[in-house]
């Protein structure tokens, strides 16, 4: 086999941004380990991604395109915070961690630097957006109409 065709096998199967991912994730527990408090325990896969008891549900991504008003992590993440079968008053925030940087064009640039009031205000003024939109909707966006 000539290095061509080997480089080409490497990359169909590649599974690096999976396993990076996995790291990034597995990162992160281990920081909030370090900031565990007396009686706190954290959970690591088994109620979302990284789950401090009482405190915080974090959710780890790692993305390449920049973060959007449509981007599917952000909108999943908040649907399943907000399900009926998860009991999210076990914890007093959501945090969604992500490697995306926000578009310039989205209503969450500068989400950071906002209130809770200001962030549930954003949120509502996306889904009025996306819910008057009709046409070329990703499937995801369904749960919000």
């Amino acid at each position: 086999m000539n290095r061509t065709s080997l480089e080409e096998n490497i990359i169909k199967n590649n599974a690096t941004e999976v396993a990076e991912a996995f790291v990034y994730q597995f990162l992160v527990a281990l920081d909030y380990c370090f900031k565990l408090k007396e009686g706190e325990t954290l959970y690591f896969e088994c109620y979302g991604d990284v789950s401090i008891s009482k405190e915080e549900q974090i959710e780890v991504k790692k993305y390449k395109k920049p973060l959007t008003n449509y981007s599917e992590n952000f909108w999943k993440t908040l649907v399943n915070w907000l399900d009926k079968n998860f009991e999210n008053n076990h914890y007093k925030k959501l945090l969604l961690l992500t490697t995306q940087n926000i578009s310039s064009y989205s209503k969450l640039t500068n989400w950071n630097t906002l209130n809770a009031e200001q962030k549930l205000k954003r949120i509502e003024e996306l889904i009025k957006i996306i819910t008057s939109e009709k046409e070329n909707q990703p499937d995801y966006l369904n749960i919000l109409k």
